[in-house]
């Protein structure tokens, strides 16, 4: 009878291990640090995506150890349904949108980190809904959710299709400063730049800082940023 407890127990050892080796360098919605926002921003004159809107995804097994090679890729069709467009960044950066799908994509590095720089905008100002609500990007590594992604842009009406529409400009700044104090807030979801701990749809000296950035920063604020036409 010993003998036969021993052997089950050794069994159950061994069946723990297989388990544990199979699970590493599986990712984990619970180990995996995704965040709460997305920042969609410009381009440079040159073609590069603006370094500001950089989003950084680290993807973990269930042991919390980091996977490399993995591919991340973020969802924006839900987004997509209600205003929100992307296009293809910079020739520069190690990343991939596939219109057709609505996604970019990038793998992972050693330390389990995939890098984005999503170029896009929103045309909110051409609605009048408030346009695709929280969480609508989904996440995704080696086909395993690891949760959503609130999607926030400093240029509200990018994609209007108005000749001056792209690049972040004075009416973005109108648009922005009524989400910030209050009146026209149909748009917070997309003027929280910056998640804090006050919570979804709160705008703050953090949001401003970072809308200024873009504002007067370079890359987004060119009104030719696109370089290309949104996706479709």
């Amino acid at each position: 009878m010993t003998g036969l407890v021993r052997r089950a127990t050794l069994f159950t050892a061994v069946g723990m291990v297989a388990a544990g080796a199979a699970l590493a360098g599986v990712p984990s919605l619970g180990t995996s640090t995704i965040g709460n926002v997305i920042q969609l921003g410009g381009r440079t004159n040159a073609g590069v995506a603006d370094v500001k809107c950089t989003k950084a995804i680290t993807v973990r097994d269930a042991a919390n150890n980091v996977v490399p090679n993995s591919t991340v890729v973020i969802n924006f069709t839900t987004c997509y349904a209600n205003e929100i467009r992307i296009a293809q960044p910079g020739a520069t950066w190690n990343q991939n949108v596939n219109c057709g799908a609505r996604t970019a994509s990038a793998v992972t590095n050693a330390s389990g980190v995939a890098s984005f720089q999503v170029v896009g905008g929103s045309n909110i100002t051409t609605s009048g809904a408030a346009g695709a609500g929280e969480g609508c990007a989904s996440v995704a590594a080696d086909g395993i959710p690891l949760g959503n992604l609130s999607v926030a842009t400093p240029d509200f009406n990018a994609a209007s299709g108005g000749a001056t529409a792209p690049g972040v400009d004075g009416q973005d700044t109108l648009i922005f400063n009524g989400n910030r104090w209050g009146g026209a807030g149909l748009y917070r979801v997309r003027a929280n730049l910056i998640y804090t701990t006050g919570g979804p749809q709160v705008i703050d000296g953090q949001d401003t800082l970072s809308f200024n950035g873009y504002r007067w920063g370079g890359g987004s604020g060119n009104p030719n940023y696109t370089g290309a036409s949104f996706c479709p």
